[in-house]
């Protein structure tokens, strides 16, 4: 039945009941229903009248037909307001789906621009801030995440954003026997295990090479990207409170007051200092040491007139600097006076590593709806291996 058929029902029905309240009778339902059911409502109320020419006009009834065109007319507008604030209110709902679409998809990009603006990480392996397959088990809700490949020797973060739950116990399970914590304030990072592969390579260089904190190198190296470059400044140098000198220098000068010694030792296993006087301070308990990384810094706090010297099974240097390599040209932050022996280091990772099954744990043992915002895995290219251990 068609909206205006029911309001013309319902306009018959009233009329019945008034002509029967005025003549003292009740109709109840069921005799309304059998009434109603001679009226014609595909039509309007108003039914025409022919009106014989001469006759005179019948105020009364020509008040009454009025009445009902007016009738037919509140009808129509009813059916017409209807169907207009049933269009709107569907516009309306369709249009607040499509605000609250825009507001998640805007707070997605929002939350990866922060991840990617805010976190000191580079590359992002992973990011997923929606359709999570999630299982819950045990008191535990798994989030299952896609596959990713990363290198040996990579450092690796999980930063994972639950609205209702604490994040601290959100982990990332990179398979049964890896796990990564939520990162936090620099911490809970994980070190893809494996070895690099080190090369060195000795430069001589004199001031004309130098230029604005770099110089140019014989060749590009191919891994650029995957690789961390270090220079080792003056071999068989040591610096003296900041003046760079060869040892054999050192050796012939006196010193009438007190000094600092600083020296860098590479690719050893064991170091043998000597000394004329005891140093008043230094960073190692005995004269003898035993060296576990690649390269370790050695300080010393001598008394006026002292010496020092080494027996070691590696090489001396005076300085290490992180530096980068681009277009053929080494940058560094610092060249040194007087000093035109270098040696670079090359750090390179180059196996592949691929997680095929990378899984976030959340803590969840009332199995509640889990809100999450988003989860993300981000790697630094290289691990704390490849920073000088001082």
């Amino acid at each position: 039945m068609y909206k205006d058929q029911v309001y013309k029902l319902e306009y018959y029905k009233q009329k019945l009941i008034s002509q029967s309240l005025s003549l003292g009778e009740f109709l109840n339902e069921s005799s309304l229903d059998s009434a109603l059911k001679d009226y014609e409502t595909q039509f309007a109320l108003f039914k025409h009248r022919y009106i014989q020419k001469g006759s005179k006009l019948d105020v009364k009834d020509f008040n009454n037909e009025l009445a009902i065109l007016y009738q037919d007319l509140l009808i129509l507008y009813q059916v017409m307001y209807d169907i207009t604030i049933k269009k709107f209110n569907k516009t309306k709902e369709l249009v607040s789906i499509k605000l609250n679409d825009l507001e998640r998809i805007a707070d997605q990009y929002y939350s990866r621009c922060k991840l990617e603006t805010i976190a000191i990480f580079g590359d992002t392996l992973v990011y997923q801030a929606d359709n999570f397959d999630i299982t819950n088990k045990n008191g535990k809700s798994y989030i299952k995440l896609p596959s990713f490949t990363t290198y040996e020797g990579a450092t690796l973060a999980f930063l994972a954003s639950v609205d209702n739950l604490d994040n601290a116990n959100v982990i990332l399970e990179l398979n049964p026997s890896q796990n990564i914590q939520n990162y936090e304030s620099n911490e809970n990072l994980f070190v893809v295990p494996g070895e690099p592969e080190i090369t060195t390579k000795f430069f001589e260089l004199d001031s004309s090479n130098k230029y604005n904190g770099s110089f140019i190198l014989e060749h590009n190296p191919d891994n650029a990207y995957q690789s961390q470059y270090f220079i080792y400044s003056g071999k068989d140098m040591i610096n003296i409170d900041g003046r760079y000198i060869s040892i054999s220098e050192y050796n012939k000068t006196d010193f009438s007051i007190e000094y600092n010694v600083e020296l860098y030792i590479y690719n050893a296993t064991q170091a043998d200092f000597n000394f004329s006087l005891e140093p008043l301070r230094s960073n190692i308990d005995n004269h003898y040491v035993t060296i576990k990384d690649r390269v370790q810094k050695f300080t010393f706090r001598m008394a006026p007139y002292s010496h020092l010297s080494v027996n070691t099974n590696g090489i001396v240097f005076c300085a290490v600097d992180k530096c980068r390599v681009k277009d053929n040209r080494l940058y560094s932050r610092t060249f040194y006076n007087n000093v035109y022996s270098y040696m670079l280091e090359t750090v390179s990772y180059n196996k592949e590593v691929t997680y095929a099954n990378p899984v976030a744990v959340i803590d969840n043992p009332t199995n509640k709806e889990i809100k999450i915002k988003s989860l993300a895995v981000k790697q630094n290219r290289y691990s704390d291996y490849d920073q000088v251990q001082y």
